[in-house]
Protein backbone atom coordinates (compact mmCIF):
# COMPACT_ATOMS: atom_id res chain seq x y z
CA UNK A 1 0.00 0.00 0.00
CA UNK A 2 2.88 2.32 -0.61
CA UNK A 3 1.89 5.68 -1.98
CA UNK A 4 -1.74 5.45 -0.89
CA UNK A 5 -2.98 7.67 1.87
CA UNK A 6 -5.37 6.17 4.37
CA UNK A 7 -8.62 8.20 4.52
CA UNK A 8 -9.24 10.14 7.70
CA UNK A 9 -12.19 9.38 9.97
CA UNK A 10 -13.73 12.66 8.81
CA UNK A 11 -13.46 11.62 5.15
CA UNK A 12 -14.91 8.19 5.89
CA UNK A 13 -17.78 9.78 7.81
CA UNK A 14 -18.49 12.19 4.92
CA UNK A 15 -18.53 9.28 2.47
CA UNK A 16 -20.88 7.36 4.73
CA UNK A 17 -23.21 10.37 4.98
CA UNK A 18 -23.19 10.77 1.20
CA UNK A 19 -24.11 7.10 0.74
CA UNK A 20 -26.96 7.35 3.25
CA UNK A 21 -28.25 10.55 1.64
CA UNK A 22 -28.11 8.90 -1.79
CA UNK A 23 -30.01 5.89 -0.46
CA UNK A 24 -32.68 8.20 0.97
CA UNK A 25 -33.04 9.93 -2.39
CA UNK A 26 -33.41 6.58 -4.15
CA UNK A 27 -36.03 5.52 -1.60
CA UNK A 28 -37.94 8.80 -2.00
CA UNK A 29 -37.89 8.45 -5.78
CA UNK A 30 -39.00 4.83 -5.61
CA UNK A 31 -41.89 5.57 -3.26
CA UNK A 32 -43.10 8.61 -5.19
CA UNK A 33 -42.37 11.09 -2.42
CA UNK A 34 -42.10 14.36 -4.37
CA UNK A 35 -41.67 16.44 -1.21
CA UNK A 36 -38.75 14.38 0.14
CA UNK A 37 -37.12 14.20 -3.30
CA UNK A 38 -37.36 17.97 -3.66
CA UNK A 39 -35.94 18.60 -0.19
CA UNK A 40 -33.04 16.19 -0.65
CA UNK A 41 -32.12 17.80 -3.97
CA UNK A 42 -32.43 21.30 -2.46
CA UNK A 43 -29.99 20.48 0.35
CA UNK A 44 -27.44 19.26 -2.19
CA UNK A 45 -27.84 15.50 -2.38
CA UNK A 46 -26.46 14.40 -5.72
CA UNK A 47 -29.12 13.32 -8.21
CA UNK A 48 -26.62 10.68 -9.37
CA UNK A 49 -26.28 8.77 -6.13
CA UNK A 50 -27.32 5.13 -6.10
CA UNK A 51 -28.41 2.35 -3.79
CA UNK A 52 -26.37 -0.78 -2.94
CA UNK A 53 -27.80 -2.51 -6.06
CA UNK A 54 -26.41 0.37 -8.11
CA UNK A 55 -29.86 1.68 -9.09
CA UNK A 56 -30.00 5.46 -9.27
CA UNK A 57 -32.97 7.53 -8.14
CA UNK A 58 -33.77 8.16 -11.81
CA UNK A 59 -33.78 4.45 -12.59
CA UNK A 60 -36.10 3.75 -9.65
CA UNK A 61 -38.49 6.61 -10.49
CA UNK A 62 -38.60 5.51 -14.14
CA UNK A 63 -39.14 1.90 -13.17
CA UNK A 64 -42.29 2.63 -11.19
CA UNK A 65 -43.66 5.46 -13.34
CA UNK A 66 -43.14 8.54 -11.18
CA UNK A 67 -43.15 11.23 -13.88
CA UNK A 68 -42.96 14.25 -11.55
CA UNK A 69 -39.94 12.83 -9.73
CA UNK A 70 -38.31 11.92 -13.03
CA UNK A 71 -38.73 15.56 -14.10
CA UNK A 72 -37.16 16.79 -10.84
CA UNK A 73 -34.18 14.46 -11.17
CA UNK A 74 -33.53 15.30 -14.83
CA UNK A 75 -33.77 19.03 -14.05
CA UNK A 76 -31.27 18.51 -11.20
CA UNK A 77 -28.77 16.94 -13.62
CA UNK A 78 -29.32 13.21 -13.16
CA UNK A 79 -27.32 11.16 -15.63
CA UNK A 80 -29.95 9.74 -17.99
CA UNK A 81 -27.68 7.00 -19.34
CA UNK A 82 -26.48 5.77 -15.94
CA UNK A 83 -26.47 1.95 -15.77
CA UNK A 84 -27.34 -0.19 -12.76
CA UNK A 85 -25.41 -3.34 -11.87
CA UNK A 86 -26.87 -5.30 -14.82
CA UNK A 87 -26.65 -2.47 -17.32
CA UNK A 88 -30.24 -1.24 -17.26
CA UNK A 89 -30.87 2.46 -17.71
CA UNK A 90 -33.88 4.57 -16.81
CA UNK A 91 -35.07 4.17 -20.41
CA UNK A 92 -35.01 0.37 -20.16
CA UNK A 93 -37.08 0.58 -16.99
CA UNK A 94 -39.59 3.08 -18.38
CA UNK A 95 -40.00 0.97 -21.55
CA UNK A 96 -40.57 -2.16 -19.49
CA UNK A 97 -43.33 -0.46 -17.49
CA UNK A 98 -44.93 1.16 -20.53
CA UNK A 99 -44.32 4.68 -19.21
CA UNK A 100 -44.30 6.59 -22.50
CA UNK A 101 -44.31 10.09 -20.93
CA UNK A 102 -41.17 9.22 -18.96
CA UNK A 103 -39.58 7.81 -22.10
CA UNK A 104 -40.29 11.05 -23.98
CA UNK A 105 -38.74 13.06 -21.16
CA UNK A 106 -35.65 10.83 -21.16
CA UNK A 107 -35.30 11.20 -24.96
CA UNK A 108 -35.43 14.98 -24.59
CA UNK A 109 -32.70 14.74 -21.95
CA UNK A 110 -30.43 12.71 -24.25
CA UNK A 111 -31.12 9.09 -23.35
CA UNK A 112 -29.42 6.58 -25.65
CA UNK A 113 -32.11 4.72 -27.58
CA UNK A 114 -30.47 1.38 -28.38
CA UNK A 115 -28.17 0.66 -25.45
CA UNK A 116 -28.35 -3.04 -24.47
CA UNK A 117 -27.95 -4.23 -20.89
CA UNK A 118 -25.50 -6.99 -19.92
CA UNK A 119 -27.95 -9.62 -21.19
CA UNK A 120 -28.35 -7.94 -24.57
CA UNK A 121 -31.84 -6.58 -23.89
CA UNK A 122 -32.54 -3.13 -25.32
CA UNK A 123 -35.36 -0.71 -24.49
CA UNK A 124 -37.17 -2.02 -27.60
CA UNK A 125 -37.20 -5.55 -26.17
CA UNK A 126 -38.48 -4.26 -22.84
CA UNK A 127 -41.25 -2.31 -24.59
CA UNK A 128 -42.50 -5.38 -26.48
CA UNK A 129 -45.88 -5.37 -24.71
CA UNK A 130 -46.44 -1.62 -25.02
CA UNK A 131 -47.27 -0.45 -28.58
CA UNK A 132 -47.05 3.27 -27.76
CA UNK A 133 -43.57 2.78 -26.31
CA UNK A 134 -42.51 0.73 -29.34
CA UNK A 135 -43.64 3.57 -31.60
CA UNK A 136 -41.71 6.12 -29.52
CA UNK A 137 -38.57 4.02 -29.71
CA UNK A 138 -38.93 3.46 -33.46
CA UNK A 139 -39.41 7.21 -34.00
CA UNK A 140 -36.28 7.84 -31.93
CA UNK A 141 -34.22 5.50 -34.10
CA UNK A 142 -34.46 2.07 -32.46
Amino acid sequence: MFGKRKPSKQELHATSLERRAAARLVDAADSGDVHATTLLLEIGVSPNGHDPGDASALIRASDVGHLEITKLLVAAGAEVNYEDDIGNTALNCAANGGFSAIMSLLFEAGATVCRPNRFGATPLKYASEHPVCIALLRNAGA
